[in-house]
């Protein structure tokens, strides 16, 4: 690391505060195209753990193939009275890449071109001059031409909270099913909501998995610790070894922060809205989000902002969340009839957010008309917040 004199005395291209997903998938991917630029990257963890798994559709044209661990084919739904749907797809993978080995790419190409990581320190204050931002990280000024602000709101505002708690077990004897994952398995609703199992199967032996819960609250990792142990009891896997634990808190219908009105000064990530309100998938979305900035730097303009969800989109989301936060006891029934409703390719572009408008007409004609048209009366009316 530089002293912090030197540090005071340079001005970068870039500052990128925040070292998760979005900010480590720009500076790699700049570290790719524009190894000559300056780029600092400041986050306030001491090292990268191996505590997440990020999934997606993939059709094989992606920006992260070469990260991907697994794939699966086939992808199940059910609920707990045992009506379930298997999708086997003819185009597209669920698939999903592990935040080992994100990271150890990620780094490893940030530290090619020379950029600057400083892990353990905070960014104090924000500044923006006439021709420079201003940064105060701890005691040391830092200069640079543009910032992309990648932290979370320290206190989010959402519709509904997905939140979810699990386990990377190993058993002694075979007990998965490689070829298809569980996306919303057991699907039911108690007295603290909506809530299903989410099963990753790596081999025969191992697997993630998670207990879900869509919560008006931030619940805590704790707060789950008793449905996932009986979730493991239930499947035979409370003497398994676990071999790491993952737990995330996943805003669904959040009230984004207005962006900064200064080009040089833009939000990205989870916190700026790149989560999909209706499902809370966003990996995909920060990648294709990240290729598009850097790209935009490279040829010598600012750096992009997350883009805001289209309106119709946005719209429709925010429908579908006003009426599963209205019904949750039905909410099982919603999904099972999104998935019967859909063939297995074209549910792919639905929750990838390149929908067909079939595909869209075939999913409203499938769910039940008055809880939806009781909430597009309320979003309409009242707007989404």
């Amino acid at each position: 690391m530089r002293g912090a004199k030197h540090l005071a005395e340079e001005t970068h291209d870039l500052a990128i505060i925040g070292a998760g997903c979005a900010g480590l998938s720009l500076a790699a991917r700049l570290a790719d195209i524009s190894p000559h630029l300056k780029i600092v990257l400041i986050d306030p963890r001491q090292t990268f753990e191996d505590d997440r798994t990020w999934c997606f559709w993939s059709a094989g044209n992606t920006p992260v193939e070469h990260l991907i661990d697994k794939r699966w084919q086939s992808w199940r739904f059910s609920n707990v009275e045992g009506r379930a749907i298997t999708h086997h797809a003819e185009l597209s993978q669920y698939a999903c890449v592990r935040a080992e080995r994100f990271y150890k790419s990620t780094l490893h190409r940030i530290e090619n071109a020379g950029f600057q990581l400083r892990l353990g320190e905070t960014v104090r204050e924000l500044a923006l001059d006439a021709d420079r931002v201003r940064l105060l990280i701890g005691e040391d000024r830092v200069l640079a031409r543009n910032v992309v602000d990648t932290r979370t709101p320290p206190h989010i505002t959402a519709k509904l909270f997905q939140v979810f708690s699990g386990v990377e077990v190993e058993t002694e004897i075979d007990r998965f099913e490689l070829g298809q994952a569980g996306l919303m398995e057991d699907m039911g609703c108690d007295e603290y909501g909506f809530h299903f199992t989410y099963t990753l199967p790596f081999s025969s032996r191992r697997a993630l998995i998670e207990f879900t819960r869509f919560s008006p609250i931030a619940m805590s990792a704790t707060s789950l610790d008793s449905q996932l142990q009986a979730l493991l009891a239930q499947r035979g896997l409370n003497r398994a070894r676990i071999l790491r634990r993952e737990y995330g808190v996943l805003p669904m219908g959040q009230v984004i922060e207005p962006p900064s009105k200064d080009p040089r000064w833009v939000r990205a990530g989870a916190g700026a809205g790149a989560l999909r309100s209706a499902t809370g998938y966003g990996f995909l979305r920060i990648q294709n989000w990240a290729e598009a900035c850097a790209a935009s730097m490279a040829r010598g303009g600012p750096p992009l902002a997350q883009q805001p969800e289209p309106p119709l989109r946005a719209w429709l989301d925010a429908v579908f969340l006003s009426a599963l936060t209205k019904q949750p006891t039905s909410a099982a029934d919603y999904f099972l009839r999104m998935a019967r409703a859909l063939t297995p390719d074209a549910f792919a572009r639905f929750m990838s957010d390149a929908a067909r408008s079939r595909d869209l007409a075939h999913l409203m004609t499938a769910l039940p008309p008055m809880p939806f048209l009781s909430a597009a009366a309320r979003v309409g009316l009242k707007g989404f917040a």
